[in-house]
């Protein structure tokens, strides 16, 4: 319904209203003014769409004059002004993209007529317009490089993203995509590989696809193509494992024309078939390289084999190679305990699976043994006589190491965590349960056992003086621990003192004696000293810096030196090492190597385990070492002892 329409209503419905009451009404005249419009209320536009429209008009036959006010700046409007009645007239609106930073921007196109104002919104969309644009356009590579270069720019607004997606097979480009911001460029280097390619001049071209507005680039290429041979070595390096013995690689001409090619080994221990060849253009060969590990060490080795040809070109191919010499005598047992007999130069150990004893010469590595009735715990060997005792679980066996026989076995009342054989024709049994105790004393030849004088805590390790008149003790399991001295001249273990600290140092765990008596090493690495003077006996005198828990410890008075090998503990992991010490000042004077354990991994490579120090012996000359290791945990070896023989004079 129509404004006239609305208003001749209105004016009807007055007249109902007053009729026959009141001659005296006014009546109402119909509006007949005319009513300036606009539609629509507001426009959206985009600089790819510039152009827009307005329609203006009047809401009755009369005309009206209007005219626009304002607009924004980036608008031009066509017509400005004019007449129109009720027949709506468009008015064009076109934004101009030009200065302007991708975004939507805004504003309003204002009217004034003889008919009222009126304004229209007006939203202008500016995208993004990468244009894309190369410097040189066209790219030439002369016959003395592989190379060259050229820059990508984008001269128009927003990001432009760009790929390589054309290039002749002997160009590659790099990068091969990205990105460029506006009014900005980048470097892209182009390589070529002329393998293969006839002499003479070659054409191609590189496209590059983007979002530019220009659409693809064609780059045109033209490369020369000398007349020459190129020599190429492939893969660059080669590696041996430790069970790996051949490697090969590959002599290439890629050039276009014939090479005459030859090598040069870096090192004694690489030999390479064939050493030299011919190539005709494209052709390749494969050289095989054996390595000679004959008289290496154990280390990793790198090293290189130069390939040179006739036309002065050279390449080259590195070797590494993984080596492991096995200096260790591999001992197919699983050792229980072990000490050393000086008289005989031999390491006394025992073993079960089956239960045996064995004598093992570590300088020729033969093995001599002898079945035990029991499964063996613990073995004693007197360092200057042919005998051994073994302690068991209620039983004792005396064993002759000349005969490599058993003398006999004797029954005792406790199960057997160490033992002690003097040259008294007495035996010594520290029992391993059952807290309080007694030593248990068998005379050998009657075989009656005796408890010793006084009571011991079980788990008591023992260790015979030098002397043979003296047994020391060292407790474990107790807090504090401490050393006792008991006196085993031919009779039971008789308890003679103990020592005068109770804490104050590193007393208990283990012992082990200087050869002249006069020094008695703890576990712990303090260093006491060891006197028939009971003021004087047990008493401090220094520690063997950097050791906190030992394994083993021996002393050899000709080499004037104390080694010692450490046992995992709550401080850490056991360095796999033997320290040295002079045995004048105790003052520490390096370490010993211990090699390590090679594990296969069945693929012709393998791990390395490092070896964990059990016992240290030094030979009775004090020339020679005697290390018996056993293989980091986790080795998964079935057999994880070994030997190594050191020479002292190698020492430090």
């Amino acid at each position: 319904m129509n404004r006239a329409f609305l208003v001749l209503v209105v004016a009807v419905a007055l007249l109902m209203a007053g009729s026959g009451c009141d001659d005296n009404k006014t009546v109402l005249e119909p509006d007949t003014n005319p009513t300036f419009v606009v539609s629509p209320d507001s426009i959206m536009i985009s600089d790819h769409a510039p152009n827009g429209a307005i329609y203006v008009a009047s809401d009755r036959p009369q005309s009206v004059f209007w005219r626009v006010t304002g607009k924004p700046p980036w608008a031009s409007v066509d017509p400005e002004s004019g007449n129109v009645a009720q027949t709506p007239a468009p008015v064009a609106v076109h934004a101009n993209a030009t200065g302007l930073t991708p975004g939507v921007y805004s504003g309003k196109v204002f009217f004034i007529s003889s008919a009222g104002a009126a304004q229209v919104g007006v939203s202008f969309l500016v995208a993004v317009h990468p244009l894309a644009e190369v410097f040189p356009a066209a790219l030439v590579v002369d016959a003395n490089t592989d190379r060259t270069t050229f820059r990508l720019r984008n001269t128009g607004t927003g990001p432009l993203q760009w790929t390589v997606s054309a290039q002749p097979s002997w160009v590659t480009v790099a990068p091969y995509s990205g990105y460029v911001a506006a009014h900005d460029s980048m470097t892209l280097y182009v390589l070529v590989n002329r393998a293969g390619i006839p002499p003479g001049t070659v054409t191609g071209s590189v496209l590059i696809s983007s979002n530019s507005d220009g659409g693809a680039i064609t780059v045109p290429l033209t490369i020369e193509v000398p007349s020459a041979p190129r020599l190429a070595a492939t893969p660059d390096s080669v590696t041996f494992d430790y069970f790996v013995n051949t490697r090969t690689f590959t002599v290439s001409n890629n050039g276009n024309a014939p090479l005459s090619w030859n090598t040069a080994s870096g090192d004694a221990y690489l030999n390479v078939d064939p050493a030299s060849g011919s190539l005709s253009p494209g052709q390749s060969t494969t050289a095989t390289v054996t390595v000679n590990r004959t008289g290496l060490s154990t280390g990793t080795y790198t090293s290189s084999v130069l390939i040179g040809s006739d036309a002065g070109q050279t390449d080259t191919v590195g070797v590494r190679m993984k080596q492991f010499q096995e200096s260790k005598w591999l001992l197919d047992y699983q050792v229980i305990d072990a000490e050393f007999s000086r008289s005989l130069n031999r390491i006394v150990a025992i073993v079960d699976s089956p239960p045996s004893l064995l004598l093992l010469d570590p300088e020729s590595r033969a093995v001599q043994s002898v079945g035990l009735p029991l499964s063996p715990n613990c073995v004693a060997a007197h360092p200057d006589s042919g005998f051994a005792a073994v302690g068991h679980n209620g039983f004792v066996t005396y064993v002759n190491l000349n005969t490599m026989s058993i003398i006999r076995t004797y029954a005792v009342t406790t199960d057997a965590l160490d033992i002690v054989l003097p040259p008294t024709g007495w035996v010594h049994v520290f029992p391993q349960r059952d807290q309080w105790e007694y030593i248990r004393s068998v005379n050998l030849a009657t075989g009656q056992e005796s408890n010793g004088t006084s009571q011991i805590y079980a788990g008591m390790r023992g260790r015979l003086h030098p002397s043979g008149k003296y047994m020391y003790g060292a407790d474990n399991n107790l807090s504090p621990s401490d050393f006792y001295k008991f006196d085993v001249q031919p009779g039971p273990a008789t308890l003679l003192w103990d020592s005068p600290y109770h804490g104050d140092y590193g007393t208990g765990g283990d012992l082990w004696f200087s050869e002249d008596g006069a020094r008695l090493f703890g576990r712990s690495g303090d260093v006491f000293n060891s006197s028939a003077t009971r003021s004087l006996d047990l008493t401090y005198s220094g520690h063997l810096a950097g050791l906190s828990y030992a394994r083993w410890i021996t002393h050899s008075s000709p080499a004037a030196r104390i080694f010692a090998v450490s046992s995992d503990s709550y401080l850490g992991q056991a360095p796999p090492e033997i320290r040295v010490y002079g045995d004048q000042y105790l003052a520490f004077l390096g370490t010993m190597a211990l090699p390590p354990f090679l594990v296969p991994n069945g693929q012709g490579g393998g791990t390395l385990y490092s070896s964990k120090g059990q016992y240290v012996f030094a030979n009775e000359a004090g020339t020679r070492l005697y290390t018996m290791v056993r293989a980091a945990t986790g080795s998964g070896l079935a057999h994880d002892w070994a030997v190594v023989v050191n020479d002292i004079s190698s020492a430090p």
